[in-house]
């Protein structure tokens, strides 16, 4: 999905994306509310070694500030570990008299060692800003006492770490988790990427065409008209300016109308498009080349191109008008349809017709079931390929475009039918009533 595309996508489908950033709120939302509000107090102590690098030993080099240094470095991760005891936080729950648990204390307290330092951090939590304070300083004050215990040589009374509290513990003013704006800004973005991809994703495995882009884009050809159930003149007069405009040759010859199942509007396309090419002056046959269909006038079963191709009757005869459209019936369905196509005075009456009106419209079976419509779209100057909105499949399009190409058949373009928007994907506009020709247009779309 190039850029462009992805860009209709979302257009088209920005209910699924902004479903998609709600949902993040909602359940950010839900994260804040249902997670417990835990406060953070820390205090930091400084490690000094007071009998490194003292008067009495500068001048050996084993007892230097930077070895004493060194030293702390590789003892602070031991005052860890001794925090990570379960007896430290025995220890300090004694100290503050049991105001709060060794089990509570042990799961909010925590100290790290400060990187190419020698201060440690101990920081405690809790729900109370107040008791997360005053377990921080208990657990500092803890902590000096038992370093100094550990590090007091036997038989002297000055310990060789002597921890200093540098920064005291104080009541914090605002949670520390859980993090509003983070939270919420994390839910939109989760909730945004998950939207897009599900728009994505539908997109892709979506099997209807309902739009002229998405057509347009698997067709790989340009939709010249998008037709609803009410269509009036001046959509089919689009329809016809548009055909011409990418067809030239079309303004006389033979075009066919192929489409993908039944009851999509195929036989409507071609009488409008007639009419349109009648109010703009051209003489115009319609000719019904479906012998699949169950649906045809009594009246057209002794007198269509069936039975003009079977020699049962002249083609002068056989033509019938309606609205100053000509219009040849389908005739008596013979048993082997592609036979008869395939006849060369089926071409020949085709030809006949072509010479005699300015434009031949042929209306053929179903593309998607049946070979007739690519037997006479190598007849044809023009074919446009009828697609239902919501009914015709993309992978319907695709198959019958390339079985189209596969006889050397390449549509003009696609026809929507039963469409919601009056939009075409085309790079023109229908011209003024006084020009005879299409106008290139500013944009991609044809709006109306």
């Amino acid at each position: 999905m190039d850029t462009g595309e992805f860009v209709r996508t979302a257009a088209k489908r920005w209910t699924t994306v902004v479903g998609g950033v709600l949902l993040g709120l909602l359940v950010a939302s839900a994260v804040l509310l249902t997670s417990d509000t835990l406060y953070r107090s820390t205090s930091q102590l400084f490690l000094s070694t007071p009998g490194w690098g003292g008067p009495t030993t500068l001048g050996n080099s084993d007892s230097s500030p930077y070895q004493g240094d060194e030293f702390t470095r590789q003892r602070a991760q031991t005052y860890v570990r001794l925090v990570e005891d379960m007896d430290f936080s025995q220890r300090v729950s004694d100290r503050m008299q049991g105001a709060v648990s060794a089990d509570d204390i042990s799961s909010h307290i925590g100290v790290r060692v400060v990187p190419d330092t020698v201060l440690l951090e101990v920081t405690a939590g809790d729900a109370s800003p107040t008791v997360a304070r005053d377990i921080s300083v208990a657990a500092t004050a803890q902590l000096s006492d038992d370093i100094e215990r550990l590090e007091t040589p036997a038989g002297l009374k000055v310990s060789t770490v002597q921890p200093v509290e540098v920064g005291s513990a104080r009541v914090p003013s605002e949670p520390s988790s859980p993090h509003t704006a983070l939270t919420l800004i994390a839910g939109v973005t989760v909730g945004l990427l998950a939207g897009l991809s599900l728009m994505v994703v539908r997109e892709r495995s979506r099997r209807t065409a309902d739009d002229p882009e998405t057509i347009a884009v698997v067709s790989g050809r340009p939709v010249l008209a998008s037709l609803s159930d009410a269509s009036r003149d001046a959509d089919f007069d689009e329809f016809r300016y548009n055909l011409e405009f990418l067809s030239p040759r079309v303004e006389s010859g033979i075009v066919l109308v192929a489409g993908l199942g039944r009851g999509i509007g195929r036989t409507s396309t071609v009488h409008g498009l007639a009419a349109a090419y009648r109010r703009a002056g051209r003489s115009v046959v319609t000719v019904d080349a479906d012998f699949r269909s169950d649906h045809r006038s009594s009246s057209d079963a002794g007198r269509g191109i069936s039975n003009v191709v079977l020699g049962e009757i002249d083609l002068t005869r056989a033509l019938t008008s309606s609205d100053g459209v000509a219009h040849l019936g389908s005739g008596i369905h013979p048993a082997e349809p592609a036979r008869l196509l395939e006849d060369p005075r089926f071409a020949e009456v085709l030809t006949a017709l072509s010479a005699s009106y300015d434009i031949v419209i042929v209306d053929s079976s179903d593309l998607g079931r049946f070979d007739d419509a690519r037997t006479v779209a190598r007849l044809a100057d023009v074919t446009v390929l009828v697609v239902a909105s919501g009914r015709t499949t993309t992978p319907e399009i695709t198959r019958s475009i390339s079985e189209l190409r596969a006889v050397g058949v390449d549509i003009a373009g696609t026809a929507l039918t039963h469409s919601a928007t009056k939009r075409a994907r085309l790079g023109f506009v229908a011209p003024p009533d006084d020009q005879d020709t299409p106008t290139p247009a500013q944009t991609g779309t044809v709006t109306r």
